[in-house]
């Protein structure tokens, strides 16, 4: 209350430490973006020294930092330099707008050879540096000053890469940036990361140039299917794609937005799954009103108000995907408690979990850090931040297990044993994979089923040196189409057949024109879709 209503009003600052970072968490009055449109500016005296480094209310600060402008300065040993949040691994929470924030900083930066924090104590202040006589913290000259406590580890919270319970059904939600799932260079990077995570469910964000079909097949080279397995798979434009190890048995675009809702076939239940990627950043309008239609949408598919749709009672719902939250926090509200600000377009709010209160956010915690970022570009001016969700219904279903892989911070022993490389995430995408596990109220085997109607195929002779023959059970009568991909996912042979008779077909595909290797034969039907792997030796 004593800033005069001009803007940051300071009230409480909380300090703490571990070994490896320092941790702030500061009241700012009014809500506000901590990254964007604001003058908050943190000043460290590392040396505690007032005639030493910039001068800010009665301190020497050997680092200061703009929160708004996302840039700082950092002067001991040498002339005053640029500062970027990466030169001081940076991290701040939430990336929505907030009254309140947690910022960590490394404890491990060194500058021309320095490190930071030399000493077992620092001065701090903050500073609202738009009205600089008006608030800030202290508000006597001098800073606060804090001594680092020794041996402030608080355990991690537990996480397991490995599925603990093969009951459990595991779901993940990855932004592979603009088709790098399908980069040749990028390939070891993304058949380690899907290995070690092994899912059952995917939707992938930013898949633009590939279809469905072609990340079913590059999951089937990371992941092959066992005997009376495939990859279902189905997509909604322009980027959303969902491969399941279950039947995707319905497809239905999210009106007013590029999202998708799928009806996932788990054999004792169904299970809607929507995957979402609302626009970026200061696209404030745009991501509400795409979160408005997602929980119109799931109000509609409870109430039968949606073509070919009618949820049974108590269907887990889970909502996954890259949201772009970075901008005002009525976007996260509305996706959470259903409350939709433009009632008259996307009609009246609604409370979307089954026992009427609001979906749950399972909340993934960052591999081997106390943090729960998903985002993570070093290049970028913005910190490390969660953009990515998986929010769930949790009257229906129990949330066993979530984590966002981030290999940089996994132990030598953890990389090893998952066979990853500490650079596998990074190299692949600036969003991490993130996975929840999940149980449902009564004790199920959630095992991926069949279908004696659905097409099938199998190949002979396999391995080949030219010429193969794709045998197929064809569930109705209809035209067929074939193509051959390669490992890569490139396209190197299509055949059309014509009119086939429902039952079992074959056609001879000759193959010498290719090289040596692995390929993989999409079949398609005029309703179903089935692949298999062929190995090439000529």
């Amino acid at each position: 209350g004593d800033n005069n209503n001009a803007g940051i009003d300071f009230g409480k600052l909380w300090i703490t430490n571990d070994q490896e970072n320092l941790f702030l968490r500061i009241e700012v009055g009014g809500e506000i973006n901590l990254q964007d449109n604001n003058s908050i500016t943190l000043y460290l005296d590392t040396d505690n020294n007032a005639s030493t480094g910039i001068p800010a209310h009665g301190i020497g600060a050997e680092l200061s930092y703009n929160f708004g402008q996302r840039l700082g300065e950092i002067a001991f040993g040498g002339p005053a330099l640029p500062v970027f949040q990466n030169d001081i691994k940076l991290v701040s929470s939430p990336t929505v707008t907030s009254t309140e924030f947690e910022i960590a900083i490394s404890r491990n930066t060194f500058y021309n050879g320095l490190p930071l924090f030399g000493q077992d104590s620092f001065r701090i202040c903050l500073i609202d540096q738009a009205n600089p006589g008006l608030d800030r913290v202290p508000d006597n000259a001098g800073g606060i000053s804090y001594s680092f406590a020794p041996n402030l580890n608080d355990s991690l919270p537990p996480f397991s890469i490995s599925q603990t319970n093969s009951q459990h059904l595991r779901i993940l939600s990855y932004n592979v940036l603009s088709d790098n799932l399908f980069e040749p260079g990028l390939q070891g990077n993304f058949q380690r990361i899907i290995q070690a995570i092994n899912p059952a469910i995917i939707g992938f964000q930013e898949i633009y140039s590939h279809t469905s079909a072609e990340v079913a097949i590059k999951m089937e080279n990371f992941l092959p299917s066992a005997a009376g397995e495939q990859w279902y798979h189905s997509s909604v434009m322009p980027d959303i794609k969902v491969v399941s190890r279950y039947p995707v048995i319905g497809t239905y675009p999210i009106p007013n937005s590029g999202n998708g809702a799928f009806l996932i076939d788990l054999g004792d239940r169904e299970m809607m799954f929507i995957v979402a990627h609302p626009p970026c950043c200061a696209n404030n309008e745009a991501r509400q009103a795409e979160m408005d239609a997602m929980v119109g949408f799931l109000r509609d598919a409870r109430n039968g108000l949606i073509g070919g749709l009618m949820l049974e009672n108590e269907t887990p719902i889970v909502i996954a995907g890259d949201m772009n939250l970075v901008g005002f926090k009525e976007q996260k509200e509305t996706m959470l408690t259903g409350d939709i600000l433009d009632e008259s377009t996307y009609g009246p709010d609604f409370t979307p979990d089954w026992d009427g209160s609001s979906l749950e956010d399972a909340k993934p915690y960052t591999t081997g850090l106390p943090m729960t970022f998903t985002w993570y570009s070093e290049s970028s001016s913005f910190s490390p931040g969660r953009l990515d969700y998986i929010v769930y219904s949790g009257s229906v279903m129990n949330l066993e297990n979530s984590f966002a892989l981030f290999t940089p911070e996994l132990s030598t022993d953890s990389l090893s044993f998952y066979n990853l490389q500490v650079d596998d995430v990074v190299l692949a995408s600036d969003h991490l994979p993130v996975v929840a596990d999940f149980s449902f109220g009564e004790a199920t085997a959630v095992e991926p089923v069949g279908d004696e109607q659905t097409l099938a195929i199998q190949v002979f002779p396999n391995p080949t040196r030219d010429l193969v023959t794709l045998s197929y059970f064809l569930p109705q009568n209809g035209d067929v189409d074939i193509t051959i991909y390669s490992v890569e996912g490139n396209k190197v042979l299509e055949k059309h057949t014509g009119n086939r008779s429902a039952g079992n077909n074959e056609e001879k595909i000759n193959l010498r024109a290719l090289s040596s290797g692995i390929y993989m034969a999409l079949l398609r039907s005029e309703k179903q879709q089935a692949f298999c792997k062929i190995f090439l030796q000529n």
